[in-house]
């Protein structure tokens, strides 16, 4: 029964390739001819739905057939699901068609067996590297369109919105949860969704209402209606408090080194949010407190990661980003006796598996377990039996009689109560070295890699703790 389940959606992938061919045959078929103009109108009601969605199929019909060939075929023949075809008409619907060859060829196999969010994350980042300067033109643009707004909901509610940069939607995002978990208290009636809606609406309140002698905290209580203490008026608590937040919340980015000293367009990731381009990776550096993590060449998977930031470059982001890469990191190689990992630990399988290792799950690191592949104290504490596992993932894994087995080029193999196997392909690439500009002479030491069997290598800048 299951694997009928799994035939369903490979049949519809193939469905939905087999009319495309049909659409864009029945329209070549009546091109030139009195029934062409009114061909949207005879597939709308043929198929019972509205001329705007016929004209919607028609339109994605001729994407496949047109400009995505590979992605067409691998539909037809059931190696995409419906969702992952979607995902890839969706994200390339802005690039240049004469573009769109070099970012199948860099989508495809690599997205076979990816839920459709994986899909749509490789994609924006093939995007971003492919098309890198119509990318960063159009985020250039997007940062003129930042606005807020407030529309009716009816019943006596609206809807506020604010469109703002990457960056500072996660941190938005990620202030607002830990304010949440320090103003209300445990047993809290609210839910945690209507306990963020309260604080963020009464945010501008707030800095209005703080005056000498309080604190923001006291003034969000008090406006909460929650119970005030006296956790910074006199001694300062407060402050002290607010500011282990201050040191929580930050915006994480992780940018390959060539792009760094702008000999490549590779684009980097924001934790929480996905790719960005090497344009805004570059930006962001300039202010960023920077960390050093190390890839193998080979494989692209995290072999080392610098426990200490570096001071922001200020103006000297080439010098800075040189010298850390001519410094020699040690491999990742820890064995700890407790059973929770350090936070040291806990950083590098973050970056190593940004998002839990569960079969068909996305949720980003922060918020999942660092899981024993083998229990502890049977298995170690250490990387090699660590990875980032969602609370639903781990309880199947502890209590549902499901297995994780993690295998060394990073992909881990789930085996269910029923004794079905599923493999999750590792989740990194290779660094691209292809595109370097010339001349890179000179930074020649920041893209060599400094061992051919993954032990040790060269690459990325970066991390600490997370986002949404």
């Amino acid at each position: 029964m299951l694997d009928r389940l799994a035939d369903y959606d490979r049949e519809d992938a193939h469905r939905i390739a087999a009319r495309a061919l049909d659409l864009v045959e029945l329209e070549r078929y009546a091109k030139g001819s009195t029934r062409s103009e009114f061909l949207l109108l005879e597939v709308a009601t043929t198929c019972n739905i509205s001329q705007q969605s016929a004209a919607i199929r028609m339109a994605q019909a001729h994407r496949l057939v047109d400009e995505l060939p590979n992605t067409l075929f691998r539909l037809h023949t059931r190696q995409l699901s419906v969702g992952q075809g979607l995902a890839v008409l969706e994200e390339t619907a802005q690039v240049a068609v004469g573009l769109l060859g070099a970012v199948e060829a860099r989508v495809y196999p690599a997205v076979v067996g990816m839920t459709p969010a994986e899909t749509r994350r490789h994609v924006k980042a093939v995007v971003a590297a492919v098309d890198h300067e119509a990318a960063e033109r159009r985020r250039q643009r997007k940062r003129a369109e930042r606005r807020t707004w407030v529309s009716d909901r009816g019943d006596g509610r609206v809807l506020g919105g604010i469109e703002m940069s990457a960056e500072d939607g996660v941190l938005w995002h990620d202030a607002l949860a830990e304010l949440v978990r320090l103003v209300f208290p445990a047993g809290e009636h609210r839910t945690v969704d209507q306990q963020r809606a309260d604080v963020a609406a009464l945010l501008p309140q707030v800095l209005l209402e703080t005056r000498p002698g309080m604190s923001p905290v006291q003034v969000l209580k008090r406006l909460l209606g929650l119970p005030v203490d006296v956790d910074g008026a006199v001694d300062g608590a407060g402050e002290r408090l607010l500011a282990r937040v201050r040191r929580r919340v930050q915006a994480v980015v992780t940018v390959p080194v060539q792009t760094g000293l702008d000999l490549t367009d590779q684009p980097g990731e924001l934790r929480g949010y996905g790719p960005v381009t090497a344009g805004h990776c570059r930006e962001l550096l300039a202010a960023a407190d920077l960390r050093k993590a190390c890839v193998a060449l080979s494989t692209g998977r995290l072999v080392a990661l610098e426990d200490t930031l570096v001071p922001g470059p200020a103006g000297q982001v080439e010098q800075t980003l040189l010298a850390m890469v001519a410094r020699s990191t040690d491999v990742e190689s820890r064995v700890e006796e407790q059973h929770d990992p350090s936070a040291g630990l806990t950083d590098f399988i973050r970056l190593r598996d940004p998002r839990c290792v569960g079969p068909s799950c996305s949720q980003p690191a922060h918020v999942c377990d660092s899981e024993h592949a083998t229990p502890h104290p049977t298995g170690p504490t250490a990387a090699t039996n660590l990875a980032p596992v969602s609370r639903r993932c781990h309880n199947s894994k502890s209590w549902g009689g499901w297995t994780l087995t993690p295998h060394p080029d990073g992909s881990v193999t789930w085996t269910s109560p029923l004794g079905r196997a599923y493999t999750r392909p590792p989740r990194h690439q290779p660094p691209d070295l292809t595109t370097l500009q010339m001349p890179w002479t000179r930074h020649v030491a920041a893209v060599e890699s400094t061992s051919s069997d993954g032990d040790e290598a060269a690459p990325p800048v970066d991390p600490d703790d997370l986002p949404f």
